[in-house]
């Protein structure tokens, strides 16, 4: 791997996705916006005390929301459009590797994502006067393992669809039941039980309790141990098909 290279692809990866200006504010602004919209709804700023409940319950989620809108409107479909327009079988034949255009894009979206959740804590800064309390471990931890699950995923969006408009639609599709299921917007303990029990099913629910335990200091404990697991099964898994369907395809 040649570090050169890899902050050549980087550098053109983050230029490409800023041509988009558009569709860059909807990923970052559209979890900031719900954020918002439900801190009004729950009465969030009535009060310091609903103020503070609502930045410790709600805040991890939404920072996991930014990640999710990422992944599945941002990753799958842009791999899918360098696919219809070519782009990577000519990559394919330049020096660089396939490792290194991954990790170009991963780099680029743990860059988009560091910027989405600076904003969602800068919201709660000016919205309710808090601060994460977290040690960094706790607070780094899970979103890298966020990460690993749900960009896997997009890697595999991609993978699965050649048109753009396709991978795109698919993303849309797949969010919306994992941003209302998952708990980071509505209780989860208040949704009726078929919805809880297909919540179980969804990996962004794993997210989000993962995010949520890092949140309260509790992701280095055997709490965390079985979202963990899920979240690492569920990036190897995605990962390894993506992987297998690019050699197939690179298609």
């Amino acid at each position: 791997m040649n570090p050169g290279r890899l902050s050549a692809l980087l550098l053109f990866d983050v230029k490409a996705c800023l041509r988009d200006r558009m569709a860059m504010g909807f990923l970052l602004a559209f979890p900031l916006l719900l954020y918002v919209f439900f801190a009004a709804m729950f009465g969030a700023t009535d009060s310091p005390e609903a103020g503070a409940r609502y930045y410790d319950r709600y805040t991890p989620g939404f920072a996991a929301a930014v990640l999710l809108n990422i992944a599945f409107l941002n990753l799958g479909p842009g791999i899918a459009i360098a696919k219809d327009a070519g782009m990577l079988r000519r990559l394919m034949i330049t020096p660089a590797t396939p490792v290194e255009l991954w990790l170009a894009s991963i780099a680029r979206t743990l860059l988009v994502f560091a910027v989405g959740y600076a904003l969602i804590l800068f919201a709660g800064l000016v919205l309710f006067g808090q601060v994460p309390r977290a040690s960094l471990p706790n607070l780094l931890l899970p979103a890298l393992l966020a990460a690993f699950a749900l960009l896997s995923c997009g890697f595999l969006l991609g993978a699965l669809f050649s048109k753009p408009a396709a991978a795109f639609n698919a993303g849309m599709l797949l969010i919306q039941p994992m941003l209302l299921l998952s708990g980071a917007g509505m209780p989860l303990e208040s949704m009726p039980r078929f919805a809880q029990w297909a919540a179980q099913l969804l990996p962004f629910t794993y997210v989000v309790e993962a995010m949520r335990l890092g949140w309260e200091g509790r992701f280095l404990t055997t709490d965390a141990l079985l979202p963990s697991i899920i979240l690492v099964v569920i990036g190897a898994a995605a990962g390894s098909l993506a992987a297998h369907l690019f050699r197939r395809g690179v298609a």
